[in-house]
């Protein structure tokens, strides 16, 4: 954690860019909600959502891990949830 009360929680490296904009969204709905800003629409997420319901925010993390590629994928978190900066990487 930064002096700021800033992290970065890593999501996993995916093959494709759209995989891991698509495991930041979740990682949103999951930590920030229905009413944060996402990538793509919450509709393509409905079968996600409802299984999210039954895991902590640590166990949905570690199953968005399972994927391994070259693209990588975080989440930043601040105690506000609209406000935090997240770069995608290609390694």
């Amino acid at each position: 954690m930064t002096e700021m009360g800033l992290f970065a929680v890593y999501l996993g490296r995916y093959d494709t860019e759209h995989m891991a904009a698509r495991a930041y969204d979740l990682a949103a709905l999951k930590y920030r909600g229905l009413a944060t800003y996402i990538n793509f629409s919450v509709e393509n997420y409905r079968d996600e959502l409802e299984k999210m319901k039954s895991m902590t925010k640590q166990e949905f993390v570690q199953h968005l891990r399972m994927h391994h590629g070259r693209w990588s994928s975080q989440i930043g978190c601040s105690g506000s949830s609209r406000n935090s900066l997240v770069i995608g990487i290609f390694i």
